[in-house]
């Protein structure tokens, strides 16, 4: 997206510019969220392997969220001290969800759409995943 302005601010930080963290999550969401939409087509139609179908669908958004931490932990922790204002900026980790403060400046952060279908998504599988091990429990 265009992040010029927040990189622009983040230099006088000494925080490096937002393209150089998760270079390989890009690149590999490309291949990996189509493969997981299969997954979770093949894990309702082949209903003996559904728990190993289901498993990347319920984990993609915790993943999503542990690596979207360390990119913010990593770039805030690792400030230039050679940058213009880096003697009135402490390192820092930006906040995943909510208002945080940096400096003088307020930010709200927040996840769109596609993180809460993710989300609803992992919810539903694990639910079938729940409901079918009861149903097979009750069938003893």
């Amino acid at each position: 997206g265009d992040v010029a302005e927040i990189d622009g601010l983040n230099h006088y930080i000494g925080m490096r510019p937002l393209a150089e963290g998760g270079e390989t999550e890009r690149g590999l969401a490309v291949v990996a969220i189509p493969i997981m939409a299969g997954l979770t087509v093949l894990a309702a139609v082949r209903r003996r392997w559904f728990w190993l179908f289901a498993i990347p669908g319920i984990a993609f958004p915790f993943v999503f969220v542990a690596d979207l931490f360390y990119w913010l932990y990593t770039f805030g922790n690792n400030l230039d001290p050679t940058a213009a204002l880096s003697s009135s900026i402490k390192e820092f980790t930006p906040t995943i969800l909510g208002t945080g403060r940096v400096g003088q400046f307020r930010t709200t952060a927040m996840f769109d759409s596609g993180f809460w279908l993710a989300l609803l998504a992992a919810v539903l599988l694990a639910l079938s995943l729940v409901s079918r091990r009861w149903k097979a429990r009750q069938r003893r």
